[in-house]
C-alpha cells in the first residue's frame, strides 16, 4: 500500500482578549510574541466588527497617548492583513 501524503496542519483561529491585544501591540513581554506569531501564520486572530470597535476604543484611551494615525497604523498594518473576519 502507498503512503498517505502528510496532512497540512490547519491554522488555529483565536479571538484575542482586548487586554492581551493591547499588551501585544504596545508593550514588551510575553504577549508581544503574539504579533510575529500571527504575522507568520502560526495562528490567525478572529475579528468581528464589534471586537474591532472595542480594540479601537481601548487604543484611544488617553493613558496610551496614541494619535488617531498611530492607532490606524497599528490596526491596518500590524493586524488587519493577518486576521479572519467573521459576521456576528
Amino acid at each position: 500500500m502507498g503512503q498517505k501524503p502528510p496532512r497540512a496542519s490547519a491554522v488555529i483561529g483565536a479571538v484575542l482578549d482586548t487586554n492581551v491585544l493591547i499588551s501585544a501591540l504596545l508593550f514588551t513581554g510575553s504577549p508581544s510574541r503574539l504579533v510575529p506569531a500571527w504575522q507568520a501564520s502560526r495562528f490567525r486572530p478572529i475579528l468581528s466588527a464589534d471586537i474591532l470597535e472595542e480594540y479601537l476604543q481601548v487604543l484611544a484611551y488617553p493613558k496610551f497617548g496614541l494619535t488617531a494615525a498611530e492607532i490606524r497604523g497599528l490596526i491596518e498594518e500590524e493586524m488587519l492583513p493577518f486576521v479572519e473576519t467573521v459576521r456576528v
